[in-house]
């Protein structure tokens, strides 16, 4: 990669320094690598009774259990 940048600074061509420059892109892209995002996608209920649960939370972390209480 630098050294199409090298290469890239010794031409004045600039048909040469566009092909330079898509060579460059065409490596990046072939080098790219995929990056999933991910989400609660989990559905939840709420009852109205349920009191400090905070939701989209991490759910199997028992602290995040520490503080929900039912108001009844």
């Amino acid at each position: 990669m630098l050294q199409m940048s090298k290469d890239q600074q010794a031409t004045q061509d600039t048909e040469k320094r566009k092909q330079l420059l898509w060579e460059a892109q065409r490596r990046i892209l072939d080098n790219a690598y995929l990056v999933v995002v991910n989400g609660n996608t989990q559905p939840e209920l709420m009852w109205p009774a349920v009191m400090d649960y905070h939701q989209g939370g991490d759910s199997s972390d028992p602290l995040a259990w520490a503080y929900v209480w039912l108001n009844q």
